[in-house]
């Protein structure tokens, strides 16, 4: 027997004595050093420990049976003398590293026969090994929706506790990296802010990072961990967003641009060239007299103007009843309009260059404050 093990047996034996003539004795189990419900290991073997913390007085055999993929069985006989230190029952076998459920019995003639704990154990021999889902398919090609969400669960990876890295890369459907990849090693940062690697939010992380998913297009998803190396790559597949009732995109007239909700910088509200996307979807709901809340489908909030001439749009949310969030939609004919703050009294205007802010000002006759609302 090792002498760690015998170590640990002889800690225990110096502060027990032990049991009653007519008591069982319940064992406990640990695979190597381990005795969580659930354990991964990337080793060839697994050193199994069990034993009990009590011994029965007089002479006694205790027969014991490791339950699992492997089967193995001991006999030891023991004679624990009353008013005596008695050394207690014990198991130790190596076997080889399969993954499956564990448990020992321990049987002593006239006494009911006793379990110990069960393990659940994952074993790899060839080292730290990814398993990927998106949405919950393992299949090497997923379909997602442009709305999302887009949840990566490597949770049942092999030997890789936290330790992961995520790429993003366009890619067409014939896995043919076309570049624009955004990768890094996840921190506790990264969990904290898009969940754990069992629910980890892939859009938002790309989204906040630059990377933008657009509908129709490929990319390839990788979940990697190490040391040493090895990664898994699925292939993702955007599809187009499909709007619901009364959605609708606010549209600047001179520039063709669409006004979007930037969750990135302080609930600001920017402009992007029009396409099916779902950040550029809106419901209008109507509050009486004429006035409106102009709701972002995808955050819930309301957009706001601001005091200031030339200051950025913003959003809030959820929406609820702030004077700051009333617009008034004025008709100019031919279907073009301004959206009017009913507080400030000033006009939202788009801007020619993509991701450039929108901006308020004073209403006036100015085209630039022409606006199209377009059905989704």
């Amino acid at each position: 027997m090792p002498r760690a093990h015998v170590s640990h047996l002889a800690f225990w034996a110096t502060i027990l004595v032990a049991g009653t003539a007519t008591a069982g004795v319940t064992p406990y189990l640990s695979i190597n050093q381990l005795n969580g419900a659930n354990i991964s290991t990337c080793t060839t073997t697994l050193a199994v420990e069990a034993g009990a913390l009590t011994a029965l007085y007089g002479t006694n055999t205790y027969n014991w049976a490791l339950a699992g993929p492997t089967v193995k069985t001991k006999s030891e006989t023991i004679t624990c003398n009353f008013g005596t230190q008695c050394q207690l029952p014990s198991f130790y076998v190596t076997v080889p590293a399969v993954s499956g459920n564990y448990q020992v019995k321990l049987a002593v003639f006239g006494t009911n026969d006793e379990y110990s704990n069960q393990i659940n154990v994952a074993a790899s021999s060839g080292g730290p090994t990814p398993m990927a889902r998106i949405n919950g398919s393992t299949a090497a090609n997923v379909s997602v929706l442009d709305d999302g969400p887009m949840r990566l669960d490597g949770s049942a990876s092999l030997c890789s506790p936290n330790n992961y890295f995520l790429s993003i890369e366009l890619s067409n459907k014939y896995w043919n990296r076309l570049g624009g990849e955004f990768a890094k090693w996840l921190t506790t940062a990264d969990y904290q802010k898009y969940g754990s690697i069992s629910a980890f939010d892939v859009q938002t992380w790309a989204e906040d990072h630059g990377f933008r998913f657009i509908a129709g297009q490929y990319y390839r998803v990788k979940l990697a961990v190490a040391p040493p190396w090895n990664e898994r790559t699925q292939l993702m597949l955007i599809t187009p967003y499909i709007p619901g009732p009364g959605e609708v995109r606010i549209r600047h007239k001179i520039s063709g641009k669409c006004l979007y909700v930037d969750t990135n910088s302080s609930q600001s509200v920017r402009n992007w060239t029009c396409w099916g996307d779902k950040n550029m979807a809106f419901l209008i709901d109507n509050l009486g007299n004429g006035e409106v809340h102009l709701r972002h489908k995808k955050t819930q909030r309301c957009l706001v103007a601001v005091a200031v001439d030339g200051g950025t749009a913003k959003s809030w949310g959820p929406c609820w009843a702030d004077p700051d969030m009333a617009f008034v939609i004025d008709a100019l004919g031919g279907g073009d309009v301004r959206l009017r703050s009913k507080s400030t009294q000033k006009c939202l205007y788009g801007d020619t260059t993509n991701g450039r802010p929108v901006r308020n000002f004073t209403c006036w006759n100015d085209p630039n404050m022409a606006l199209v609302i377009d059905p989704f």
